[in-house]
């Protein structure tokens, strides 16, 4: 007999697909830039411009901002030049034609060297990763009445909507540390989201930005400038209600900070334009409920079984606070610290039930050192955060993101790095579940009726009440109200009584 179907519209999550490609540049010093005698640190900022995609294939362009501190011959202070580099990659990207799909980039391998006192060479790897969101229909067999069902529910995630918006905000804020900046030599924006609202089919999403400025002063000492703003941001979302789970992402586009002359009352103003893109995904999670198995009273039946796969997803939303401790050789100071999480892997740990995510803080230090000459640092400290498993599969994908806040350095002696601050993980981690259906269910043919009434059966402790109801054709909800009981799997020896058809 054929069976009718129940069909789901279910998220499916295809593999992830990376590229990796190089932008390299070179970079002449204007002529009023005095000569370089020593880099200090080199940052790599991507921004993507275009992912187009032709059949199966995707073509991403984008940019990396170069930035780059120096020590100049002349001795007066930290200098700082930035330049583009431009890249293409293309990458396969078999998948439905319909799915949803994002680029994220990330740079690796930055360096740069002098390649004579007003010429530097600088080069990056970047890591193009493409995440597919897409819908599947999953076929539910429904059985006829007359079939005993053993049925299951596993809880399943269903793509509801995504949206992307770009946000450009322009302004201006005084700067108030006490000093007076010549220069910003460099920049390091961040997000922390602090409030979702859904209200109809829109996504209200307010954050904090995070500006970390390193100044540079006429005196040639340099200084660091915390700025925080709030953001906000409302995202069309259609078909999302107020059960649903959102991940909001913001990506930083592009950056322009200026600081203007010093006014006549001794204040400062910093002019700043910044241009975000905004992007929001609503999910919800349902049971999806199957046949793992059945049989019929009257006729000997053969079932047909197909394997099922399903994602699943849980909401993570963890904060804490760090204390760490990181080596950085003989010194009399620090001038700056850029500490930034690098998420390296996330898995399940089945035996403790728990989700564990590992990394390292990646930790760039601009220090003095004994001669009170600047110099830099680098040192990464591994982490580890737990959260309950809640019975969830081992991860396929991780859409979380580890923001640290609040940060703070000290010495605690002439060698070493004392590191506080705040951490937030949030976000989504996907799983994923197989099991077996019933998808057909083939008539043999009559059973043979039995010349008992009733039979008596003695069961053992852990023996299934389904299998025995099975063996013996007689329907499954009779015998376990006939031998009072309550769940499937015996939990005491037990003489049962079987009524025969």
């Amino acid at each position: 007999m054929n069976l009718e179907n129940n069909n789901l519209q279910l998220l499916s999550i295809a593999p992830d697909r990376s590229g990796e490609t190089g932008a390299e540049c070179e970079i002449i010093l204007p002529d009023y830039c005095p000569n370089i005698l020593r880099i200090l640190q080199t940052t790599a900022h991507p921004t993507l411009h275009s992912a187009v995609r032709t059949a199966d294939r995707l073509t991403v362009e984008g940019s990396v901002e170069y930035r780059i501190l120096y020590l100049p011959e002349d001795g007066c202070g930290i200098k700082s030049v930035s330049q583009q580099a431009h890249f293409s990659c293309t990458l396969d990207l078999d998948c439905d034609g319909n799915a949803d799909f994002s680029v994220h980039l990330t740079t690796k391998n930055c360096v740069a060297r002098a390649l004579n006192p007003q010429k530097i060479y600088a080069r990056c790897s970047v890591l193009i990763h493409v995440k597919i969101d897409q819908t599947k229909t999953v076929c539910i067999p429904v059985l006829p009445a007359e079939c005993e069902t053993k049925t299951c529910k596993k809880k399943a995630a269903r793509l509801l909507c995504s949206a992307k918006k770009p946000l450009r905000i322009s302004d201006e804020f005084e700067m108030d540390s006490g000093k007076v900046a010549s220069s910003i030599l460099q920049t390091k924006v961040t997000f922390k989201e602090t409030e979702q609202k859904i209200l109809t089919d829109k996504l209200i999403v307010k954050a904090d930005m995070i500006f970390d400025l390193l100044c540079g002063a006429d005196d040639d000492s340099v200084f660091p400038v915390r700025k925080i703003f709030p953001i906000s941001q409302i995202l069309d979302l259609q078909g999302i209600h107020s059960e649903a789970v959102c991940r909001t992402e913001f990506e930083l586009i592009s950056s322009n900070l200026l600081v203007k002359d010093e006014a006549t009352d001794g204040s400062q103003i910093v002019t700043y334009d910044v241009e975000i893109n905004v992007s929001g995904c609503a999910y919800e999670e349902i049971l999806a409920e199957w046949t793992e198995d059945a049989y019929s009273v009257k006729k000997s039946v053969e079932c047909t079984r197909e394997a099922r796969t399903i994602e699943r997803f849980v909401s993570i939303e963890e904060s804490g606070s760090i204390r760490e401790t990181a080596e950085v050789g003989t010194c009399t100071g620090i001038l700056w610290a850029d500490i930034t999480p690098e998420l390296r892997g996330t898995y399940y740990r089945k035996d403790e039930d728990k989700l564990v995510c590992e990394g390292v803080w990646d930790c760039r230090f601009i220090i003095t050192d004994a001669d009170g000459t600047p110099c830099a640092a680098v040192r990464e400290i591994p982490f580890s955060l737990e959260r309950p498993g809640n019975g969830n599969a081992q991860p396929i994908r991780n859409d979380t993101t580890l923001i640290l806040t609040d940060l703070s350095w000290s010495l605690t002696d002439a060698a070493h790095v004392e590191i506080r601050g705040t951490y937030r993980w949030s976000g989504v981690l996907f799983g994923r579940e197989t099991g077996d259906a019933v998808t057909c269910v083939t008539e043999k043919s009559d059973r043979p009726r039995s010349t008992d009434a009733v039979i008596l059966y003695y069961g053992e402790k852990g023996e299934s009440a389904w299998n025995i109801a099975k063996e013996h054709a007689c329907p499954y909800g009779e015998f376990l109200r006939t031998n009072n009981l309550e769940c499937d799997e015996l939990d005491q020896d037990k003489m049962l009584m079987i009524l025969c058809y």
